[in-house]
């Protein structure tokens, strides 16, 4: 099966979240409010390439607590 990739960039104030999905089902949320911009785009192109995968999203993820 072919893995189709996207995100989502959520800024809510001067909050920055990026949202991860694959094959449309969302894999989880990072928070990147205290990361730049540049960061953030390197984030999802590596996302994207299949460079940062769901063991490191799981790892960084805004809990469900949060």
């Amino acid at each position: 099966m072919i893995e189709t990739r996207d995100t989502k960039i959520k800024r809510i104030g001067n909050d920055v979240h990026v949202e991860f999905y694959e094959n449309n089902i969302m894999l989880g949320v990072i928070n990147y409010s205290d990361k730049s911009m540049y960061y953030v785009e390197s984030a999802i192109e590596n996302f994207l390439d299949g460079i940062l995968n769901y063991d490191t999203i799981d790892r960084f993820k805004i809990k469900d607590s949060e």
